[in-house]
């Protein structure tokens, strides 16, 4: 069956252009929806992609993909023949797929590849099921090259039978196993599967005589908050969820605790497009809160808010992250509901926290409050062993003077050495125990909010900040991915490419001098190679091409949004 697929797909791309040559074009534009079911599971629509690729292939990112001597590197590393034809054939293989007619005519505008609802037969045959409930929907851009490429990839041996349904010709093209290509043309769309049943629920919803997905409420919801996307995904929860329970109901289980938790999710979407400058992607999932897992209905509560940690975020940080959906009574509440344990078993939990801590779980969690997140810059201490970024983790108290009195008390229970010092009239902790290392990790707490990070320094920074009122909301790269960010959400995230892009380099220059003591000299040269041919290129490719990330999301009623915005260097 592996090896039969790849022959599958080709000869029905082939076929279908043949046909489309034969039946000829119509001008109007037929929409792809309309050949699928309303309950289908997954709904996948690309376009433009061969301008897409060109664009890739022009970009710095593609300039190293594409001048990189892979040959001749595999060969200074001393791969041996076999493995450098390997090389050699996967090159012409990529090449000879880019730049031939399949590509070019038949996927370089428009296709869609969608899965129906499965038959009672998924239990019989999983596998088969799957792939047989496939549909391919292509929009081939031209006619007139297809003659020819229909000739000179369809083999004599392979002839097409037809079978008249709902007024079409469906064309069944025997390959080889007993396996079959099935193709059918409505307007100006090739209908592609590996089944009949399939191709015929395609054409039912078409002609009205089952409802397509067009015509579904959510995907309609959905399609709408895009505008033109270059790539778009539907997922149908709801049919998902009914095919799952459907199936274990069949083979006498209960229903499995990921359909519990993923009750009243309706359906979700994933697109991406391109703006001046940018490139943009969103995410949304609708949700029905009715008919949401009970122990999941305190998330889906959790409402957009103003984000007050961005006024202790240094200027330089290359990451950050902020969320108001770390509740942890919440996540107690839902490990009582989900891990399963006795009253017993809680009981010894409960007990166990409380020895440790010297106060009750439900006292503990009740200390902090929703909003939490983490930031990420490069140090400037020349002395750690390893050249990590200094990392910050921060949480909003609810009682900032019983936690830290929790904190000083665990501290002393574990022998740790601990030195206060105060820094613009807050008191910063650093535990020296680990400074041979070169790590002294430091905390405080300030403002309500309880700040941990790997170095007294980091800390200082963002007290700075506090204080001086300068800091990563101000920078034009943080202003540049979206003033969204700064409006009310349940999660903001930045990334600076730059940054991201020195660290990696500093990590790996690290591992060259840390190899140098650990590998072979043959191992030693080759992670040389690899890393001076390919990686830094690519690594600084990618810092000339992208410039700052923005991601926020936000729970709304009944639907969850995600967007980012990846800012692209002038």
């Amino acid at each position: 069956m592996k090896k039969i697929l790849p022959l599958i797909a080709l000869a029905a791309i082939v076929i279908a252009g043949g046909l489309f040559y034969f039946y000829g074009m119509n001008h109007e534009q037929t929409n792809p929806a309309l050949c699928v079911p309303d309950d289908v599971s997954f709904y996948a629509d690309q376009r433009q992609l061969g301008q897409v690729v060109e664009d890739i292939k022009k970009s710095p990112v593609g300039q190293v993909l594409v001048k990189t001597d892979y040959v001749k590197m595999a060969q200074d590393m001393a791969v041996d023949e076999s493995g450098i034809e390997i090389i050699k054939k996967g090159l012409d293989k990529v090449s000879e797929f880019f730049n031939g007619p399949i590509f070019k005519e038949v996927l370089s505008e428009n296709f869609v590849l969608a899965m129906f609802p499965l038959d009672d037969s998924a239990l019989q045959n999983p596998i088969e099921s799957v792939t047989n409930r496939f549909l391919l929907i292509s929009r081939p851009k031209h006619n007139v090259q297809l003659l020819s490429l229909l000739a000179a990839n369809l083999g004599k041996d392979i002839k097409p039978s037809d079978v008249s349904y709902g007024g079409y010709t469906v064309k069944r093209f025997e390959l080889q196993n007993n396996q079959a290509v099935i193709v059918a043309v409505v307007k100006d769309l090739v209908l592609i599967a590996l089944d009949e049943k399939t191709i015929h629920d395609a054409i039912d919803c078409h002609d009205n005589k089952k409802k397509s997905l067009a015509l579904n409420a959510n995907f309609q919801k959905l399609e709408g908050m895009y505008k033109d996307p270059l790539f778009f995904m539907y997922f149908g929860f709801e049919s998902i969820m009914n095919q799952a329970v459907a199936i274990t109901s069949k083979l006498g289980h209960e229903d499995s605790d990921i359909t519990k938790e993923l009750s009243g999710m309706q359906a979700a979407s994933y697109g991406g497009w391109t703006e001046t400058g940018a490139i943009r992607d969103k995410v949304v999932f609708l949700v029905d809160t009715a008919k949401v897992d009970p122990a999941m209905k305190g998330f889906y509560a959790i409402a957009p808010e103003k984000n007050t940690t961005l006024n202790f975020a240094p200027e330089h940080a290359m990451a950050y992250y902020w969320t108001n959906s770390v509740s942890l009574p919440l996540y107690w509440n839902l490990f009582q509901t989900k891990a399963k344990l006795d009253k017993e078993q809680m009981d010894d939990v409960r007990t166990a926290v409380k020895q440790q801590l010297g106060m009750d779980v439900d006292e503990f969690v009740g200390l902090f409050d929703k909003q939490s997140g983490l930031l990420i810059q490069n140090s400037a201490d020349e002395k750690k062993i390893v050249p990590l970024p200094d990392i910050s983790v921060f949480m909003h108290l609810k009682d900032s003077k019983k936690l830290n009195d929790l904190v000083q008390d665990q501290l002393k229970k574990n022998g740790l050495n601990v030195q206060t010092a105060d820094y613009k009239g807050v008191s910063i902790a650093s535990l020296h125990d680990f400074a041979q290392t070169g790590l002294v990790p430091a905390y405080a707490i300030d403002n309500q909010y309880l700040m941990v990070a790997t170095s007294q320094e980091f800390i200082r920074q963002m007290v700075d900040t506090m204080k001086e009122g300068h800091g990563l909301a101000d920078t034009p790269g943080f202003k540049s991915v979206s003033t969204r960010l700064l409006e009310e959400n349940n999660s903001v995230g930045y990334l600076q490419f730059g940054e991201l892009v020195k660290l990696a380099k500093g990590l790996i220059s690290w591992g060259s001098s840390y190899s140098a003591a650990t590998m072979t000299d043959n191992g030693r040269k080759n992670y040389e190679i690899m890393t001076d041919r390919l990686v830094n290129p690519l690594l600084d490719s990618l810092s000339a091409t992208y410039s700052d990330v923005g991601v926020y999301s936000r729970i709304m009623p009944n639907q969850f949004i995600g967007e980012s915005t990846m800012m692209l260097k002038k």
